[in-house]
């Protein structure tokens, strides 16, 4: 948890990489200035922390209370690892510019990492001030009253970021995660149900996501992870086919044939395969989900959207598929 809260200081969605400019030995001007803190954000967009530490050194020699620029090298220095550094360049820029709202996100993700969970709290709440109307005011705030044992005040902070977008699957995940990262398994299960229901990909992402690993193997989540609840909507386009061969679980042949097939496809995929030990689901052009019938036989059945094909090129398409199944069967057998 520390090194993820000290290093998220939201500079996600800036520009591409460019080069560090050289040291300049005269002051520079106002639009060489805001050049360089383009620059550096985007190095730090990057991850090049070093070469962000040395973009933005110029300028503060020549401005050492420049705020954006303090708050910049405060980024930088913290992806490097020198936290205590970090931190007072933050508390400087926000000295400097108490409006400077990526600053006080800064200082609250390193009190979070550190467990000042009133520090971490008090920052997010001025951040909160500063634009009230911001998505990440209610889960910041919410899940920092979580790992400080405060859930009664916890839930209802994420219960208003869900609401700004009550069909968002992403919501209720980064709030099941939350819940799981704090150690409610029972708060978590319900909400990763919440956000299956939304997207049933989110089951995937659960089984790979490390903030519920240790929570994966409690009675509240064996419904959620062992049973597939999608009920194929009304109008989609569906097929099924047999095999000779089983679903013999995730290392089995019949899932690896189809893998193989949707990569020789050439079409885009979803690498997460959702498996369990009777049955797989793959997304590609079609939902794919690979069981085993009642009969013994190993059975694969594709579904998509009606806008996805017309009637002859689903008839095309999963014609195709299933012979590449059928292929790479054979050819395991060799």
């Amino acid at each position: 948890m520390g090194s993820r809260a000290a290093s998220c200081l939201l500079l996600a969605g800036l520009a591409g990489f460019v080069p560090p400019v050289a040291a300049a030995s005269t002051p520079s001007t106002p639009a060489e200035d805001a050049a360089i803190l383009t620059r550096v954000e985007a190095m730090l967009t990057e991850g090049d922390a070093a070469g962000a530490k040395a973009a933005i050194a110029p300028l503060l020699a020549h401005r050492p209370r420049e705020p954006r620029a303090l708050y910049l090298r405060g980024s930088a220095r913290c992806m490097a690892g020198e936290l205590a550094a970090c931190r007072v360049d933050l508390e400087q820029a926000v000295a400097v510019d108490p409006t400077l709202r990526p600053a006080w996100l800064g200082l609250a993700g390193l009190a979070v990492a550190d467990k000042r969970w009133d520090d971490a709290l008090a920052a997010f709440t001025r951040a909160e001030a500063l634009d009230p109307t911001a998505a990440d005011n209610d889960l910041n705030l919410g899940a920092t009253l979580l790992l400080a044992g405060r859930l009664q005040e916890a839930a209802p902070r994420f219960e208003r970021y869900a609401a700004r977008d009550p069909r968002s699957a992403e919501a209720r995940f980064r709030i099941a995660k939350n819940y799981a990262l704090a150690g409610y398994a029972a708060f978590a299960a319900r909400e990763l149900e919440r956000a299956i229901a939304l997207d049933e990909t989110s089951r995937v992402r659960a089984r790979f996501d490390a903030n519920f690993a240790e929570l994966l193997a409690h009675p509240a989540f064996a419904p959620l992870l062992e049973v597939d609840r999608y009920q194929i909507p009304a109008g989609y386009r569906l097929d099924r086919r047999s095999f000779d061969r089983p679903y013999d679980g995730p290392s089995g042949k019949l899932l690896a044939a189809v893998r193989d097939a949707v990569l020789l496809s050439g079409s885009r995929f979803d690498p997460r395969v959702d498996a369990t030990a009777n049955w797989a689901i793959l997304w590609s052009t079609f939902r794919i989900k690979v069981a085993t019938a009642t009969d013994g036989r190993g059975v694969v059945e594709l579904s998509a959207p009606p806008e996805a094909f017309t009637a002859v090129e689903w008839q095309q398409a999963t014609r195709r598929f299933y012979a590449e199944v059928a292929r790479q069967l054979l050819l395991s057998q060799k």
